[in-house]
């Protein structure tokens, strides 16, 4: 049996929609056991109608631009994009 989730979820910003970040966007919405301890905050992908599209993204959980990341109020951030974007980003994102 799956561990119950213990203190408030985790909302996570996935950067990049790849195969790796679809998958791991599919494994926060979908999956009980990981749905119970991570929720979605945002995902932001280069090609955002890629993230527009998917049914697995709800719309208040589409990031345009990633200068606005911080409105999605995300507790963790998953860069699986390209390392510029780490490099450009990851300052902000650690701050």
């Amino acid at each position: 049996a799956a561990m119950a989730a213990e203190g408030p979820k985790r909302r996570v910003g996935v950067v990049g929609f790849g195969h790796l970040g679809e998958y791991l966007v599919r494994a926060i919405v979908e999956d009980a056991a990981v749905s119970a301890r991570l929720e979605l905050a945002f995902v932001w992908n280069r090609t955002i109608a890629k993230v527009r599209e998917s049914p697995l993204v709800p719309d208040a959980a589409v990031c345009e631009d990633l200068a606005d990341f911080k409105r999605f109020g995300a507790d963790l951030i998953v860069e699986v994009a390209h390392p510029s974007i780490t490099r450009d980003h990851g300052p902000a994102f650690a701050a």
